[in-house]
């Protein structure tokens, strides 16, 4: 009898530690699922211009202009998608949650280079948070 309960008590252990070692699995998945929303936020464009430098081909980049919340806050990475015509990049921006800022609006000038390989010559819209202007695109890589 003795055997059989200490069985049960070394099969309760090991459960124990199997659902430990799962939550701490699920809290990790979670935080990285989190990692936009935690210490990032889109940030505020207000207007977005074409720049492209010559070259064969040549280099095409959207200029963001917008403005920071407060100091502590810094621009972050930027996504780009295409969507049909129209290419789509977020910029994100930074803070930390350890200062304290005054919201103090900061403005703000991000040069951006446009991955345009693939893409055919055209015309293309290009949204930069919900800031839109037009691309000529004349050659691609």
């Amino acid at each position: 009898m003795k055997n059989a309960k200490k069985g049960k008590t070394v099969s309760r252990t090991n459960s124990r530690r199997w659902a430990a070692i799962l939550l701490v699995v699920a809290i990790g998945v979670l935080l990285v699922a989190c990692g936009d929303v935690l210490g990032e936020d889109k940030a505020d464009v207000d207007r977005v211009q074409i720049q492209s430098m010559a070259g064969s081909p040549p280099t095409y980049f959207a200029i963001a202009h917008g403005y920071l919340p407060d100091q502590c806050t810094t621009l972050g990475r930027t996504q780009q998608r295409v969507a049909m015509k129209t290419i789509m990049v977020t910029l994100y921006t930074r803070s930390t949650d350890d200062a304290f800022c005054a919201p103090v609006l900061v403005p703000f000038r991000e040069r951006i280079r446009l991955d345009v390989r693939g893409l055919s010559t055209g015309q293309y819209s290009v949204d930069v948070n919900g800031a839109v202007t037009t691309l000529n695109l004349m050659e691609t890589h």
